[in-house]
């Protein structure tokens, strides 16, 4: 007699049980057949008719919502393994993994409710937040993701949505512009600033950092160098000199002062009347200088008939080495200053970020000087201010911004 085949796989599955039996002793795991009967049997499963799709546009400071038109979501982790198999000393091939790439695909209906958000995803470069529920009670992955959204439009059938995604970093706030300015206030050094939203729900992290250096540059630290030069130019006397440095910003005050010399007038009649004199070169530019670099230099003359020190010699430079003064009295230019005005201790902040609809202040936060943690500088409480004038020093600073 000839037994269906269903039959057969029936009578069959005493030996079956068998062999697991056999073979989970084998390999050390005393667990009966019937375990792994009742194991099969019993375990969970879920309908997908409960899972749903959250989105919430972040520029919008949106809360997650849930999108109505997705009816299904996939995510798939996948791995890369590498073959890192040496020439000789291993029986079986040695693979190294790289990081776990995930993305997943939505599906569902056009839905004109919903058409405002599929618009800007379609066609913006938009980070949303996205969660993906498999039922109300058990989110299996939410985070920060990019989407590409499709269309189509069937004839004959229902609009339909699809989109694939990615995960993504969340967009920071672009960073402040900042320009020194005179007077005191902020700590010397270099300084990093940054911003971040207030809402009803937090604070953002911080956003893109720009980077000044605040401080005075300070005047030359020592006197120039002078010599005699056969020549006509200069009336007979005593001349001392002394030099500045200029910046984008300002000049400083002269340094210190040559020692005198005296021109003269030799028995044949030759006259030594101009002076050579040997130039300070600035410090060199640091990197994000800024205002601080020193662009040029200025000579100034003093003499027992003007006993002021006065310009000489504008140096438009950092690089000339030498200048050669035979400038007649009375043609010199302005005074030196008496006020140091190249760099400054406070800072300008403009062009604060604003948040979006919900935000209610901003934090304003900088690092201390040559440090890179960031502080809190103020709260600058609306949305609508891009500009404030920093003046507190590092003793001032408050805590960090949230991580």
């Amino acid at each position: 007699m000839i037994l269906p085949r269903d039959l057969l796989e029936l009578l069959a599955l005493p030996s079956r049980d068998a062999e697991l039996e056999t073979g989970a002793r084998r390999i050390g795991e005393a667990r009966a057949a019937s375990a792994f009967a009742h194991e099969s049997h019993s375990m969970p499963r879920q309908h997908g008719h409960s899972g749903a799709v959250y989105m919430a546009r972040l520029v919008l400071d949106e809360p997650l919502r849930r999108v109505a038109s997705i009816a299904s979501w996939s995510a798939t982790y996948t791995k890369n393994p590498i073959d890192v198999t040496p020439f000789s000393g291993t029986p079986n091939r040695t693979y190294a993994v790289e990081y776990l790439d995930l993305k997943g695909d939505l599906a569902g209906y056009w839905d004109t409710a919903e058409a405002t958000l599929m618009h800007a995803l379609m066609f913006g470069d938009e980070v949303i937040e996205l969660a993906l529920d498999i039922t109300p009670g058990e989110r299996f992955w939410q985070g920060t993701a990019v989407l590409d959204v499709g269309v189509t439009t069937p004839s004959s059938d229902a609009v339909r949505l699809s989109a694939r995604w990615w995960p993504a970093r969340r967009p920071k706030l672009p960073a402040p512009t900042l320009t020194l300015q005179p007077g005191g206030g902020v700590t010397a050094g270099r300084h990093d600033y940054t911003v971040t939203v207030i809402t009803p729900s937090g604070e953002t992290p911080a956003g893109l950092r720009a980077s000044i250096l605040v401080g005075v540059v300070a005047p030359p630290a020592t006197a120039p160098e002078v010599g005699l030069l056969t020549g006509i130019g200069l009336d007979l006397g005593d001349f001392t000199y002394a030099m500045s440095y200029v910046t984008l910003m300002g000049e400083t005050t002269v340094g210190p002062f040559s020692p005198s010399i005296r021109t003269v007038w030799l028995p044949d009649g030759t006259q030594v009347c101009q002076v050579r004199v040997s130039l300070l070169r600035g410090p060199a530019p640091v990197p994000g200088g800024g205002a601080l670099v020193i662009t040029g230099r200025r000579l100034y003359r003093w003499t027992p008939t003007i006993p002021q020190f006065k310009r000489v010699a504008n140096i438009v430079d950092n690089a000339t080495t030498t200048w050669v003064d035979a400038l007649p009295t009375g043609s010199e230019g302005p005074l030196a200053p008496t006020v140091n005005t190249a760099g400054g201790n406070q800072v300008a902040v403009t062009n604060i970020p604003v948040g979006g609809p919900t935000a209610t202040a901003r934090g304003l936060y900088r690092t201390a000087a040559n440090g890179t943690t960031l502080q809190r500088v103020t709260v600058i409480t609306d949305n609508t201010t891009t500009t404030y004038t920093d003046t507190l020093p590092d003793s001032g600073l408050g805590p960090p911004p949230p991580p």
